[in-house]
Order: structure tokens, then C-alpha cells, then sequence
């Protein structure tokens, strides 16, 4: 399907790491970033609580882009943006 997307450089946590991540574009919400909990990774020397963080690279950032074009209708779109 044009609007999901494999992900192969998203290296996630146990026990998110079994298998292929995918996006699915298609299923496009509005969320409150203040509801989304972080994946925490446990403490650091300081006691303070350290979460996992990760960046895509823009390869992936691209194609999650043209999958949600082609998802809302706008695939036509996904030529012009690089």
C-alpha cells in the first residue's frame, strides 16, 4: 500500500524490537503531545529518569511524508516534495 511505510532504521526497546516497524499513514490523528507517555529506559547515576529517544533519518522522514500525501487524497503532491 502507498500510504504505510516499512521502517528498517527504527531500532526500538525490548519488547517493541521483534519484527518490521511500520507507519501507517493512513491512520492520522490529533493527540495531545501532554497524554503521550515516552518509552522510559529506567534511571540514570543521578536518579533521574532517562527515556528512550530517537530521530529518523530523513530518508524515512520523506517517505512517511508521501505516504501521508497519498493517504489524504494528494498523491500528486508526493512528486514536488524531496
Amino acid at each position: 500500500m502507498p500510504y504505510q511505510v516499512e521502517s528498517p532504521d527504527l531500532k526500538l526497546p525490548s519488547p517493541w524490537d521483534r519484527g518490521p516497524n511500520w507507519v501507517k499513514a493512513d491512520m492520522i490523528y490529533a493527540v495531545s503531545l501532554s497524554r503521550i507517555d515516552l518509552i522510559r529506559r529506567g534511571r540514570d547515576e543521578n536518579s533521574r529518569r532517562v527515556y528512550y529517544t530517537v530521530t529518523l533519518p530523513y530518508g524515512d522522514m520523506l517517505a512517511i511524508r508521501k505516504a501521508m500525501l497519498w493517504s489524504l487524497g494528494m498523491a500528486p503532491l508526493t512528486k514536488v516534495i524531496t
